[in-house]
């Protein structure tokens, strides 16, 4: 959502693209595991950088609908990256 507000553009991710392994999914509400490190041998393209209003991002979800990701309110949790 930060790097769309500060590029100025819409992107959308597509939820089934997202490498969340099974074992790991109760706690992807939290963390995203890093893919087994080599250098993010395991990485995958999520999203995309599309037209339209600046500043959103969207969600495709697994059943096929759309949802609008929001800022996180209150205190955000510190940067790994």
């Amino acid at each position: 959502k930060e790097i769309a507000r500060q590029s100025q553009v819409r992107i959308e991710l597509d939820e089934n693209a997202l490498p969340i392994q099974p074992a790991v999914a109760g706690a992807c509400a939290l963390l995203e595991r890093m893919r087994r490190h080599a250098q993010g041998q395991g990485t995958a393209l999520i999203g995309e950088v599309t037209e339209g209003p600046p500043g959103q991002v969207h969600l495709r979800t697994t059943i096929g609908g759309r949802r609008a990701i929001e800022m996180l309110a209150g205190e955000q949790l510190p940067r790994i990256c």
